[in-house]
């Protein structure tokens, strides 16, 4: 006996509406971030002067990311969400390894400033050339730009790398405090 009304055929649920389905989905993302962030960082500290290797595979690892965030939550406002994390996370895991391993591979040696390019012209791009205490000069010249950048005759102790060569990076420097300076 049918009373005239039409019945709804019966709906499936879609496994997104499942809430442990997406929180194991989630978890697995979260998974496969931390170990994008990973595996950057390891080339970043294995490869410290390659850093456009590091920073390719991190493009790629977190466009891979990107794209399976938005096919498992289905949402772009999500991936756009993500996106600034993303960055700060490549930047961070491209800038920190080698510092890291200058520190713990690098050579601790004093050093004293013997020229500065823009101590004539007064400019804040400085091109320090730097002699060992042993009295030799570093081929390399060191790179300073801004304010207080140390004066010609200024001792300071300085990372060099593992073939002794002047730091690449601003932060292996350890400048004492100037006597010139105010």
């Amino acid at each position: 006996m049918t009373t005239g009304v039409p019945t709804a055929p019966p709906t499936r649920v879609r496994p997104s509406a499942m809430p442990v389905a997406g929180l194991l989905r989630t978890a697995a993302l979260t998974l496969c971030l931390w170990a994008s962030a990973g595996a950057v960082t390891a080339v970043s500290y294995l490869l410290p002067s390659a850093d456009w290797i590091a920073i390719g595979l991190g493009v790629v690892l977190f466009l891979l990311f990107g794209i399976l965030l938005h096919v498992v939550h289905r949402g772009v406002w999500l991936v756009l969400l993500a996106a600034l994390p993303a960055l700060l996370v490549l930047v961070g895991a491209v800038q920190y390894p080698p510092e890291l391993a200058l520190e713990r591979y690098g050579v601790r040696e004093s050093v004293v400033v013997t020229d500065d390019s823009a101590a004539s012209t007064g400019g804040k791009n400085h091109r320090l050339t730097l002699r060992r205490a042993d009295g030799q000069v570093l081929a390399e010249r060191l790179v300073y730009r801004g304010t207080g950048a140390p004066k010609v005759g200024d001792p300071f102790r300085e990372v060099l790398g593992s073939r002794r060569r002047a730091p690449y990076q601003p932060g292996a420097l350890s400048l004492p405090k100037s006597p010139h300076s105010p």
